[in-house]
């Protein structure tokens, strides 16, 4: 219903999500924060990229595209 309700431009809408993987989903930019500053924003595919989520979060992930569309998805290195 949200995506529905934006697509005209006429509402916005802010969501803190802490699941990258749903805020690639249904996000169309996304802000990224570390102890309350802004330290990368863009589109999903700009945002959620190995370096970045390494150096913010500290983790070693792999990205793989969402079956159903273009968005990455993250998942932990074993």
């Amino acid at each position: 219903m949200l995506k529905r309700l934006t697509a005209g431009g006429q509402l916005h809408v802010c969501v803190v999500l802490h699941d990258l993987n749903l805020a690639a989903l249904w996000a169309d930019r996304i802000l990224l924060l570390h102890q309350g500053h802004l330290v990368a924003q863009g589109t999903p595919q700009e945002v959620i990229q190995q370096p970045v989520i390494h150096r913010w979060y500290g983790a070693d992930v792999r990205l793989v595209q969402h079956p159903d569309n273009a968005v990455p998805q993250v998942y932990l290195a074993p």
